[in-house]
């Protein structure tokens, strides 16, 4: 692992250039533990080209959401969740939804256990609907699929305080 100078040396490009080319996905950084992002070796030939055809897989999140920044994402979803009452239910509701999806993993591996997932699942989705229903506007999710992966960042930035 590089750090960016290290990697921006290795492959023979400014650091800006590598900070430009991981915001454009095009290398991968990996945050550090202490410092800043590091950069795997593996993503470069030896003769320090980038491995051709890395770009694309290497982000879920450009494929999903294009070239709109989360950020963006968080904020319009933000937008759209105005009443504190609304935002009280949904500051329970997602954490709800977002902990009973793995438990559906072990729900068949534990007798009886599916009952706490579908109890989670089930109360998260009521605590969503009626802060909309409080909130008088329809999910965003209603309008585009993807702001059901938004509403956890959000609740994440939303602990974060920022």
């Amino acid at each position: 692992m590089h750090s960016g100078s290290a990697f921006a040396k290795f492959i023979g490009v400014s650091r800006e250039a590598v900070r430009a080319k991981h915001q454009r996905h095009e290398v991968l950084g990996l945050k550090g533990a202490k410092r800043g992002l590091r950069f795997p070796k593996w993503q470069v030939t030896s003769d320090g080209s980038l491995l051709p055809g890395l770009p694309r897989p290497m982000s879920c999140s450009h494929f999903i959401f294009r070239d709109v920044p989360m950020d963006a994402w968080v904020d319009r979803y933000e937008k759209s969740h105005q009443n504190p009452i609304n935002r009280v239910f949904h500051t329970f509701g997602i954490p709800m939804i977002a902990v009973s999806i793995p438990l559906f993993l072990i729900a068949p591996l534990v007798r009886g256990f599916w009952k706490i997932q579908l109890s989670l699942f089930t109360a998260g989705w009521i605590c969503q609907l009626l802060g909309h229903i409080i909130e008088g506007k329809p999910p965003e999710f209603l309008k585009d699929w993807r702001f059901l992966l938004v509403g956890l960042r959000w609740w994440l930035r939303l602990l974060r305080g920022s």
